[in-house]
């Protein structure tokens, strides 16, 4: 009996032994994967926060493009078409035309007036004496009964006058219709090239009187 006990008391303490010797250690820490799994952290950190810029962006273009929506309005663009539009026929090349030759000729009047201006300032100084002829005219003016003359006026504004008046105004309001104002626009185009040739004359008046002066 006695034997059989300290037989299985060896054999137990055989298999704890055993047990002890054939249990693994554990692993040494890997410190090349901490890195790598610090690496996929921070990359997926990189990816959220530009995800997250993406985002923003996306929304400042939303707004952007409802701000554009509202102020291209339907009215907006009508009313921008028409402005175009008027303009192309405003600018188109007969009306160019006529005042770009309107600039020219009247560009070529204007230097035949400078020698003219120039000679107006003896002319100035001629007149000088003749204010001091003048004044005394002037004081007899001064004495006049300008009361009596502005009730004279006053007396010529009777309701008959100012009705005469409006009637008038009225006349010339029916006479400026669009129509008239076409023709206007129209004959001044005509009269163009006589302007050019009024130009030319006067600048060759002016050269003649300065040269038969000299």
């Amino acid at each position: 009996m006695h034997l059989l006990k300290y037989f299985t008391a060896a054999v137990a303490g055989a298999a704890t032994m055993s047990g002890v010797v054939a249990s693994p250690s554990p692993a040494p820490l890997d410190l090349s994967s901490l890195e790598a799994i610090e690496a996929l952290l921070a990359r997926d950190k990189v990816a959220l926060v530009s995800r997250q810029n993406l985002g923003d962006a996306l929304g400042g273009l939303t707004d952007l493009l409802a701000s554009l929506r509202r102020f291209l309005s339907p009215d907006f663009l009508d009313d921008t078409h028409s402005v175009v539009t008027g303009l192309a026929g405003l600018l188109a090349p007969p009306f160019v035309n006529q005042t770009r030759g309107l600039i020219n000729e009247a560009g070529g009047l204007l230097e035949g007036i400078g020698p003219l201006l120039d000679g107006v300032g003896p002319l100035l100084e001629g007149i000088g004496p003749l204010l001091e002829e003048i004044g005394p005219l002037l004081s007899q003016i001064g004495e006049l009964d300008l009361g009596g003359l502005v009730s004279a006026v006053s007396g010529l504004l009777t309701p008959e006058t100012i009705k005469t008046i409006g009637d008038l105004l009225n006349n010339a309001s029916r006479l400026l219709t669009r129509e008239f104002v076409d023709q206007i626009s129209q004959l001044i185009a005509d009269v163009a090239p006589l302007v050019s040739a009024v130009a030319q004359f006067v600048t060759a008046l002016i050269t003649a009187l300065l040269g038969g002066g000299q």
